[in-house]
């Protein structure tokens, strides 16, 4: 497996999404879906996880504030203009820090008072892996809007990086 093609593909993917999410109305952007809420809760949920792990790593972001808490707070009150640009930022910087070589282990506590630890990659790729899961939401939800769904898969990826790669030649 190669992590350069996860992280790029992590960007991508995520450009994806924001260019469909950018052609809905304030309306459709925070109409409550279902079980699932709505469009704005679960973009602002994807932030903040991305904003959690960079918290936890102790990376420089500038939108984070030294405290947790601050930094949820913080995000809530972003304009959907400003969410995006956040959204974007972390996503370049989850691939930044895939790309870097590491070592060592993050601690990750659980709600039972228990922490356990893992491996820097796949701490990062349980964002990356994160993502994916509630992009599926967000397409679930823009079907429900009677709107174009997000067409990520990593398949779609690798072909649209042929195609480029076919235009160079």
């Amino acid at each position: 497996m190669d992590s350069r093609h996860l992280a790029e593909y992590h960007v991508w993917a995520g450009e994806k999404t924001r260019e469909i999410l950018g052609m809905l109305s304030d309306e459709e952007y925070e109409k409550d879906i279902d079980i699932l809420g709505s469009i704005k809760e679960k973009t602002i949920h994807i932030v903040i996880a991305l904003l959690f792990c960079f918290h936890r790593m102790k990376v420089e972001f500038e939108y984070l504030a030294e405290d947790l808490q601050e930094t949820i707070d913080k995000t809530y009150s972003l304009s959907r203009e400003e969410l995006m640009q956040c959204w974007k930022m972390a996503d370049n910087k989850l691939e930044e820090l895939i790309l870097e070589e590491r070592s060592g282990t993050v601690t990750y506590s659980i709600n039972n008072g228990k922490s356990f630890c893992l491996q820097v990659d796949d701490f990062l790729l349980q964002y990356l892996f994160h993502t994916i899961y509630h992009r599926g939401q967000l397409n679930f939800c823009l079907k429900a809007l009677e709107k174009s769904r997000i067409d990520s898969d990593y398949l779609f990826y690798f072909a649209e990086l042929d195609k480029k790669l076919q235009m160079m030649e």
